[in-house]
C-alpha cells in the first residue's frame, strides 16, 4: 500500500530585516525602523534596534532624536532615545548634555539626562562627576546621583568612594553610600568592608548591605566581620540584615543569630527573614521553629508574612500555629488567610476546621474565607454549608459573602438561590449582594429580576442595591427604569436613591431630568435628595430647588439646610 504524506504548505517569508550594516542616515531611520517593527520575535527585534543605534552617524544624532519624538510607539521611542543619548555621550559628552538640558522639564528630560550621565560615566567619569557636583540640590540631582552611583561603583569603586566624599552635605548622601557599598560588596565584600572601616562609616544600612552581600559568598567570614564591629556602628542592625542571607545557606546559625538580637522590631524582622529562608528548603522545619518561639509578637509577624505560602503546602500545621497566637487583628487576618488557602484545595476539610474554632471573630473570619473560596469553585456545595449553619448573624454574613462571590460568575443563579433558600435578614443581605454584582455586569437583567420579585422588603432591597450601582454608572438609564414604577413608597425611595447618585455624578443632567417630573411625593423625594447633595457645592441652586417642594414640612427643612450652607460660603448673597 502506498502511503501518501501530507504535503506541508510553504512557510511564509519572515518579515523584517535580518541584519543592519553600514551607515544609516537620518532620512533612512523611519523606513528602517518601520521594517524592524514588523519583526515578531522580541529578541531579534531588540538586536536590530541596537544595531540601528550603532549604525546612525553621530553627526545625525540630534536630527534623529527629533524624529523619534514624533513616533507613536512609546516603549520603542524611549528605548531608542536612551540608547542614542548614551552613545552620543560616549563620543561627545558636552553636545549630548546640552541637548538633554535644553529639553523642557518632564520625565523625558530626566530620562535623557540619566542616559547622558550613564554614557559619560563610561567615557569620561571625571567630567561626569564634575558636572553632577555642580548641579543644584533638588529632585533631578538626587535621581541622577542615585542612578549613576551604581554603574560608577561597578566600574571603579574607589573612584566612586572619592566622589562620594566630595558630596558631603548632599541630602541623599546616606542613600548613595548604601548604593555604592552594596555594588562594591557584590564583587569584593572584603575590600568593601575595609574601605568602609577606613572611611569611618557607621551607617547601619550601609554596613548591613555589606554583610548581606558578603554572606552570599562567604557566610562565615561575613559573620566574623559583623561580630567584630563596635556596638556604636549599629551592630544589631547589621546582624539583623545578615540573618536574611544566612538563612538560605546556614539556617541554624541564622536562627541562633536572630534569637540573640534584642527584642523589638529588629528581632521580629530578623526572625521573619530567617523563617522565610528556612521555608525555601524545609517548610515543615520552618513552621516547627516558629511554633517554638516564645516571643509571640515575632511569631505573629513571621506567620503574617508566610501564612499564605505555608498554608498551601501544610495547611493543618499552619492552622494549628495560627490558633496558638495571641488574640487580635493579626491573628484574625492570619486565620482568614489559612482558611482561604486551605479551602482552595480541600474546602470540606477547611470548613470542618473552621467549625472547631470557638465562636467569635476568629471563627467568623475563617468561615468567611472558606465560603469565599468555596463559592468560587463549587457554589452549590458552599450553599449547602451556609444553610447548615444556625440562623443568626454569622449565617447572614456567610450568605452575603457567598452570594457576592457566586454572582461574579453566575448572578442569576446566585440571586435566585438567595430568594428561594433564605429568609429574613440573610435573604435580604444575600439578594442585595447578588444584584449589586449583577448590576455591574448587566443592569438591565438585574432590573428585570428585581421587577419580577413579589412586592415587599426583598424587592425593595434589590431595587435599592441596583440603583446604588446603576445611578453611578448610567443614571439616565436608571432614571428611565424608575420612571416606570407605579406610584408609591418604592418609587419615592428609588427616586431619592437615584438623585443621590446622579446629583453627585452630574448635577446639571440630574437637574434637567427633575424638570420633567410631575408634582407629587415622588418629585418631592427626588428634589429633597438633590438639594441635600448640591447644597454644599451650589447653595443658590439648592435653595431655588428647595422652594419647589410641595410638602410644607419637607420644603421648610430643605430651604433651611440650603440657607445654612449658603451663609457659610456667601453670607451677603444668602441674605438678599
Amino acid at each position: 500500500m502506498r502511503v501518501f504524506q501530507r504535503r506541508q504548505p510553504p512557510r511564509p517569508a519572515e518579515a523584517g530585516a535580518t541584519r543592519i550594516s553600514g551607515r544609516i542616515t537620518a532620512s533612512q531611520v523611519d523606513g528602517v525602523l518601520g521594517t524592524i517593527l514588523t519583526e515578531r520575535r522580541a529578541e531579534r527585534r531588540e538586536r536590530l534596534l541596537a544595531e540601528l543605534v550603532d549604525a546612525i552617524d553621530p553627526a545625525d544624532f540630534e536630527v534623529v532624536l527629533k524624529k523619534l519624538a514624533d513616533r507613536p510607539e512609546l516603549d520603542v521611542r524611549h528605548g531608542l532615545v536612551a540608547r542614542l543619548l548614551t552613545r552620543w555621550a560616549q563620543s561627545d559628552g558636552k553636545g549630548a548634555l546640552a541637548y538633554a538640558q535644553a529639553l523642557p522639564a518632564s520625565r523625558e528630560r530626566s530620562a535623557a539626562l540619566n542616559a547622558v550621565v550613564q554614557g559619560s560615566m563610561e567615557q569620561d567619569p571625571a567630567g561626569a562627576m564634575n558636572w553632577l557636583r555642580g548641579l543644584s540640590n533638588g529632585r533631578e540631582k538626587a535621581l541622577l546621583l542615585q542612578t549613576s552611583m551604581g554603574p560608577l561603583a561597578a566600574q571603579d569603586p574607589n573612584l566612586a568612594l572619592e566622589f562620594l566624599k566630595t558630596l558631603k552635605g548632599t541630602p541623599e548622601i546616606s542613600r548613595l553610600q548604601t548604593i555604592l557599598f552594596r555594588q562594591w560588596s557584590a564583587g569584593d565584600p572584603a575590600s568593601a568592608a575595609a574601605a568602609a572601616a577606613s572611611a569611618g562609616i557607621k551607617d547601619p544600612a550601609t554596613l548591613g548591605a555589606i554583610a548581606s552581600a558578603w554572606a552570599t559568598k562567604a557566610p562565615i567570614a561575613a559573620l566574623q566581620w559583623a561580630k567584630s564591629l563596635p556596638e556604636q556602628s549599629g551592630k544589631p542592625e547589621v546582624m539583623g540584615a545578615l540573618c536574611g542571607s544566612l538563612a538560605y545557606s546556614d539556617p541554624n546559625t541564622a536562627a541562633q543569630l536572630a534569637l540573640s538580637l534584642p527584642q523589638g522590631q529588629l528581632q521580629e524582622a530578623a526572625i521573619a527573614s530567617v523563617a522565610s529562608g528556612m521555608s525555601d528548603s524545609d517548610i515543615s522545619g520552618a513552621i516547627s521553629w516558629v511554633s517554638e518561639l516564645t516571643n509571640n509578637t515575632a511569631k505573629s509577624g513571621a506567620l503574617q508574612r508566610l501564612a499564605g505560602e505555608w498554608s498551601q503546602t501544610d495547611p493543618q500545621s499552619t492552622a494549628a500555629l495560627a490558633l496558638s497566637l495571641d488574640p487580635g487583628r493579626a491573628k484574625d487576618s492570619i486565620i482568614g488567610t489559612v482558611a482561604g488557602n486551605w479551602a482552595s484545595s480541600d474546602p470540606a476539610a477547611a470548613a470542618a476546621w473552621a467549625g472547631t474554632i470557638p465562636a467569635g471573630n476568629e471563627r467568623s473570619q475563617a468561615m468567611q474565607e472558606v465560603v469565599r473560596s468555596w463559592g468560587g469553585s463549587d457554589p452549590s456545595a458552599a450553599a449547602q454549608f451556609v444553610l447548615s449553619q444556625p440562623p443568626g448573624g454569622l449565617q447572614d454574613s456567610l450568605a452575603g459573602t457567598l452570594a457576592s462571590q457566586w454572582a461574579s460568575t453566575d448572578p442569576a443563579s446566585a440571586a435566585r438561590w438567595a430568594v428561594d433558600a433564605l429568609a429574613g435578614d440573610a435573604q435580604r443581605g444575600a439578594v442585595s449582594s447578588a444584584v449589586l454584582a449583577w448590576t455591574r455586569r448587566s443592569p438591565d437583567d438585574a432590573a428585570s429580576f428585581a421587577a419580577g420579585l413579589p412586592a415587599g422588603q426583598v424587592q425593595d432591597t434589590a431595587v435599592g442595591s441596583i440603583l446604588t450601582s446603576w445611578a453611578a454608572s448610567d443614571p439616565s438609564s436608571a432614571a428611565d427604569w424608575v420612571s416606570q414604577f407605579p406610584d408609591g413608597k418604592l418609587k419615592d425611595q428609588s427616586l431619592q436613591d437615584l438623585m443621590i447618585g446622579w446629583g453627585i455624578k452630574d448635577p446639571v443632567a440630574a437637574a434637567n431630568w427633575l424638570q420633567g417630573l410631575d408634582p407629587g411625593s415622588g418629585r418631592d423625594a427626588a428634589v429633597a435628595a438633590f438639594v441635600g447633595v448640591v447644597c454644599h457645592t451650589d447653595p443658590r441652586s439648592a435653595a431655588t430647588w428647595a422652594e419647589t417642594i410641595g410638602n410644607d414640612a419637607e420644603r421648610l427643612f430643605r430651604m433651611e439646610s440650603a440657607a445654612r450652607a449658603w451663609m457659610e460660603v456667601d453670607k451677603a448673597a444668602a441674605q438678599t
